[in-house]
């Protein structure tokens, strides 16, 4: 049943660190995501999604494999930070919104792949706000992002990607 299904071999080094942007939006009461057989999303609701902007390497994902092999469980842990500039009451408010609901969100990565996170149990946001000490301190809201899923992260095309819209 666990069936090893393809050989891994070294890849080119064409690849970078880092998030260009995301998409969010609120995790519905009802999945409606499809997913391949591949675990690649096939089809998703279009509508309802926002797009954060930030500045260059201000923001990174992590996500965490969790075994127990006692209880036979295996989960994945999602976390992704993301810094945006300058205290500001329009987005205090949204991040308050943030803060009560559980979302989806896909990461745009430096490598063009998109990344659906919280695809079946949602993120929920915590995060801090500075104003800095010094002048070249950072003002702003670093966020914290947080979930737990069943399967890895799943892929979402850029074609699919373009298609997410407020």
């Amino acid at each position: 049943m666990c069936n090893l299904t393809t050989n891994i071999t070294v890849d080119c080094r064409n690849s970078v660190g880092g998030i260009k942007e995301l998409k969010l939006r609120k995790h519905p009461s009802t999945n409606d995501i499809t997913l391949t057989s591949a675990n690649v999303v096939s089809a998703i609701a279009t509508s309802g999604w926002y797009k954060y902007e930030f500045r260059p390497e201000t923001a990174s994902f992590t996500e965490t494999e969790n075994e127990n092999d006692v209880n036979g469980t295996v989960f994945y842990e999602q976390v992704l930070n993301v810094m945006l500039h300058k205290l500001n009451t329009t987005t205090r408010n949204e991040l308050r919104i943030l803060a009560q609901a559980r979302l989806d969100v896909v990461v745009a990565d430096r490598n063009g792949k998109y990344w659906l996170l919280g695809w079946n149990n949602g993120l929920t946001k915590s995060g801090t706000a500075v104003t800095g000490q010094a002048m070249g301190d950072m003002n702003g809201y670093t966020l914290v992002f947080t979930g737990k899923e069943e399967l890895s992260m799943v892929e979402i095309t850029s074609a699919t990607y373009a298609t997410l819209t407020a």
